[in-house]
């Protein structure tokens, strides 16, 4: 199909094949062949993102237990028979962990996990540590 460049094509997808389309000449409708996805990933690399992605959805459904656990009705201790009552206090302690641990996981969201390397960087610059080390070594 490379020699056919510039012409215009119908493409018709094939739902139970995920990496090919069929192209059709768009004047007469003749049959040009199959196109395929020519930048398909290799197995390892799907293998990755499969543990990533299973990894995210066990971090989520944790996240999610936890926040349906702290969102349960609290309700008053009896002695005897009465109607439920639902607890309105919260212990300072408990507000101030709970305070706590909302900031670290907003301050966790907003962490740089892969900082540039010094190579990444442009002519000119200097990271932290290489200025670090060259003032330690003079």
């Amino acid at each position: 199909m490379t020699d056919l460049a510039g012409i215009q094509v119908k493409v018709r997808l094939l739902p139970h094949y995920e990496d090919e389309v069929e192209v059709f000449d768009a004047r007469d409708g003749h049959y040009l062949g199959s196109a395929f996805l020519s930048d398909r990933s290799n197995a390892e690399d799907r293998a990755d993102i499969q543990r990533a992605r299973a990894r995210t959805k066990k971090r989520t459904r944790a996240t999610q237990q936890k926040a349906a656990s702290t969102m349960k009705a609290r309700y008053r201790p009896v002695t005897s028979a009465e109607p439920p009552r639902r607890m309105t206090v919260l212990a300072a302690e408990e507000a101030n962990a709970e305070s706590r641990e909302l900031n670290r996981d907003a301050m966790a969201a907003l962490a740089i996990h892969d900082p540039p390397r010094d190579e990444d960087l442009p002519a000119g610059w200097v990271s932290p540590l290489a200025r670090k080390a060259r003032t330690e070594s003079a």
